[in-house]
């Protein structure tokens, strides 16, 4: 909400009360309310409150979110109107940013989860650099468990997903000519003889 003042006098009296008007309220501490849906509470205030103290201190504004009991989607932002501006923008952006965060699941024989997480990790974290996504295997001691997940934004997880099913794809292919009596033979070539 703006505030709109006329000030009447000489003109050297009238200049210098604009400024101290605007100093006044400049330094004056406001508090501005921004809807959030509550499901991103939890995002914006972090690990122990970290992600929020983190916006304070980089805008100078106070940030306010209701407990994980009280049913508000009210977030109030107090501070002078730059740092609220300041803040309440970033919280804007972040917000975006989290409505188009994306997971999906692929089902990927477990045969093939070491391949393509690769020796220490190296093909895995080539991927998630690659698409710029989190991609997370079952634990190996989670039996028959099939289910990766891919987490990013949208366009880039269904990139990812594309990617990583061709992959699973070729590997299903390259095991189906190992499979004993699938009527494919090994050979074994070398310069002494050949064997099967």
């Amino acid at each position: 909400m703006e505030s709109t003042f006329l000030v009447r006098g000489k003109r050297v009296n009238v200049d210098q009360a604009k400024l101290k008007i605007i100093a006044f309220f400049q330094t004056q501490n406001i508090t501005r309310t921004i809807n959030i849906a509550k499901e991103h509470h939890g995002k914006l205030m972090g690990k122990k409150g970290a992600f929020r103290k983190d916006i304070e201190l980089r805008t100078g504004a106070r940030i306010h979110i209701p407990s994980i009991k009280n049913t508000s989607e009210i977030i109030n932002v107090t501070g002078t109107r730059n740092s609220t501006a300041k803040a309440i923008k970033e919280l804007e952006e972040i917000i975006l940013k989290l409505k188009n965060v994306s997971e999906k699941e692929i089902l990927i024989d477990q045969r093939h989860h070491g391949a393509m997480i690769g020796v220490k990790g190296k093909n895995v974290i080539k991927l998630q650099e690659t698409f710029n996504v989190k991609i997370t295997f079952p634990s190996p001691a989670a039996t028959k468990n099939n289910l990766v997940k891919i987490r990013g934004l949208k366009d880039d997880v269904n990139k990812a997903f594309q990617s990583i099913s061709e992959l699973a794809k070729a590997l299903d292919e390259s095991l189906k000519f190992l499979k004993p009596g699938a009527g494919n033979k090994v050979v074994i070539n070398d310069s002494k003889s050949n064997s099967c």
